[in-house]
């Protein structure tokens, strides 16, 4: 056992017998991991993790732990000894050997051959200084959490959080590159996971209320979460405003939701990150990308004071997805108008007009575009009164092609049938032309 461990345990062991005799302690926080502990003790810092890992960062301890959250219990699936800054307390600017705290994201890696031999097996590049951390004036860069070549000293980093490789290698394993929270504290306040409840409720609501804001198309609403404009991503706001109006105008209905939440605290402010979904009519789906909300209460009430989005690209990946999501909608508006006109075609006997719905490359059942036009013309003349009727339509959209599958009905004087079509469309002289079709009849 190392002798860091045997330290927890004695601290465990003061820190319950306190609790027993003094029952008015009960919510004092506890610099005590243990895997035992954890299951009625968290760390303050996780108010609430989504079914992913967190990263924890003791610079008192000289630790860190791996935390993941299933089935209602926060769970250490992995700790380290490591080495922060070698002059304590929090870097204020670039050059002073200490070691940052707030809550950062991993968001480059480097392996082995990107690297000096200081650096040992690997590295991540953190996202210091973050919003907050410019808020307050902090500088400096190049944070980063690498391994080591060599033995492993507390308080000798520059700056960065220093693994063993061993270690290094181990935990790069539960970490995903702009999403894993990495939480750099002076010390881990461990309380009992019932005291965060409140504070979940409260950045649940607060995170209601931006999503309820987003979705009525009111950028003056937004700014009312805010505590001034310079907080806002003012530039992803104004777009998602001008496609929700757009959408909105057109009769679309536009609902929003998070996913993949994870709500994360530390001395200064809290975070809210999550994933966001936009839906439209309630079948096309558009997730945004994940963005962060870091706020602060002021007169008993919380404002956002950081807004960024988790990504190289930032806004511009933002508006991508909301530009995608819009043009699903259009190329939706588009097949469904096509396969009417298709219809139509089909049901008037035009074979001329209906065979130009299809791509010249058309093939099905053994057939190309010619053989499969004097086959429907054939059918055609032998079936008269026909009337073709389809629903439940569900257009998909694939890279190059789109896919509507519909339940279709076919009444004729000859013959009558239902069953579902697939029709697989791609673009053809900037129209979309039908290049594959199946048919499987639901009277076998």
């Amino acid at each position: 056992m190392k002798q860091s461990k045997l330290e927890y345990f004695i601290i465990i062991g003061c820190t319950l017998g306190l609790l027993i005799l003094f029952p008015s302690l009960s919510s004092v926080t506890t610099t005590t991991p243990s895997q035992s502990i954890t299951q009625s003790f968290v760390p303050e810092a996780l108010v609430s993790l989504s079914t992913d890992y967190a990263i924890i960062v003791d610079k008192t301890m000289q630790k860190v732990f791996v935390f993941h959250f299933s089935e209602g219990m926060f769970d250490v699936v992995y700790e380290a000894d490591c080495s922060t800054g070698k002059n304590k307390g929090m870097k204020i600017v670039s050059g002073d050997g200490r070691t940052p705290e707030g809550i950062y994201f991993a968001i480059k890696f480097y392996d082995d051959a990107d690297l000096s031999s200081t650096y040992g097996s690997m590295a991540f590049d953190l996202d210091y200084p973050n919003v907050i951390d410019k808020k307050e004036g902090k500088d400096g860069n190049n944070i980063w959490m690498h391994g080591t070549n060599k033995p492993l000293r507390a308080h000798q980093s520059n700056g960065c959080v220093t693994l063993a490789n061993s270690d290094i290698d181990t935990i790069s394993r539960y970490v995903t590159l702009y999403k894993t929270p990495v939480i750099i504290q002076d010390y881990i306040r461990w309380v009992p996971q019932k005291v965060l409840t409140s504070l979940k409720k409260e950045m649940e609501r607060a995170l209601n209320f931006w999503i309820k804001a987003c979705i009525q198309g009111n950028l003056e609403g937004i700014k009312a979460l805010y505590n001034n404009e310079a907080s806002m991503d003012v530039r992803s706001l104004n777009a998602l405003m001008k496609y929700v109006n757009r959408w909105t105008a057109i009769g679309m209905a536009v609902s929003s939701y998070p996913t993949d939440v994870s709500i994360l605290k530390h001395d200064h402010y809290t975070l809210v990150t999550f994933d966001h979904v936009i839906s439209l009519n309630n079948d096309k789906n558009g997730r945004c990308g994940y963005r962060n909300l870091y706020l602060k209460k002021n007169k008993n009430k919380w404002f956002i004071v950081g807004d960024t989005l988790q990504s190289t690209t930032g806004e511009t990946h933002f508006i991508a997805r909301l530009d995608a999501l819009d043009q699903a909608v259009s190329c939706d508006d588009s097949i469904k108008q096509v396969i009417n006109n298709w219809v139509q075609a089909w049901e008037s006997g035009n074979m001329e007009r209906y065979g130009t719905f299809y791509s010249s490359d058309f093939r099905t059942t053994g057939m190309n575009l010619n053989g499969w036009i004097s086959h429907k013309t054939m059918l055609s003349q032998r079936n008269k009164d026909l009337r073709i009727t389809f629903e439940d339509i569900t257009i998909s959209l694939h890279p190059n092609r789109v896919v509507a599958t519909f339940k279709q009905t076919y009444r004729s004087s000859q013959h009558s049938d239902v069953g579902f079509k697939k029709l697989y469309f791609k673009k053809e002289n900037d129209e979309w032309k039908i290049y594959r079709e199946s048919w499987r009849s639901l009277a076998r």
